[in-house]
């Protein structure tokens, strides 16, 4: 008898751990750290240094993303705009480029902001209209797109990591294609 009172025991707590595991939960995106790559793609442009203006979201629906169950946001400012500029920065600085009162301000808003943990494939998108004012005039103005995929698990306690970390990497990825355009590295010199 006491057998069966402990197995019904144990059969409740794993139900309630069970539902436990598919409520909700809010989870912030990691701090930004820069990288090595971009650095170096920093360090080949002219000897400028920039700063940066506003950085913004045209749907406000962009500023939440879901992972399965999830949901994914930005712990700078309210929007994801805010964490990609803070990342931008944070290459800047990291590079010796970054001047609050540099006559060259890159700017941007974000059009597109997608992150898919689906069983089998995650997948994310960003896409950016970055522009640069030099002296108060536009110089470049241009959407510059980030896509990443990486395999996702059917078991979220590895899939949810996993959409995290390939969100931060298509950040990355999203920095270092405006690095690399000819048009914008154009509008630096």
């Amino acid at each position: 008898m006491m057998r069966g009172n402990v197995m019904s025991s144990l059969r409740r707590m794993m139900a309630l751990a069970g539902c436990a595991l598919l409520v909700a939960c809010s989870t912030p995106a990691p701090p930004y750290q820069p990288t090595v790559d971009n650095a170096r793609a920093l360090g080949s442009m002219p000897n400028t240094k920039l700063a940066l203006g506003s950085f913004t979201t045209s749907d406000p629906s962009m500023n939440t993303l879901g992972i399965r169950a999830s949901s994914f946001y930005s712990p700078v400012g309210s929007s994801f705009a805010d964490y990609l500029k803070d990342a931008l920065q944070s290459e800047l600085v990291s590079a010796g480029k970054f001047n609050t009162g540099s006559n060259i301000v890159v700017g941007g808003e974000m059009t597109e902001n997608k992150l898919d943990a689906a069983i089998g494939t995650g997948t994310a998108h960003i896409g950016v209209r970055f522009n640069v004012m030099r002296d108060g005039k536009k110089v470049f103005d241009k959407v510059v797109t980030a896509d990443r995929e990486w395999d996702s698990s059917f078991i979220g306690a590895v899939a949810i990591p996993a959409a995290r970390t390939g969100y931060i990497a298509t950040i990355k990825d999203e920095i270092a294609h405006l690095l690399a355009d000819q048009d914008f590295q154009n509008a630096l010199r």
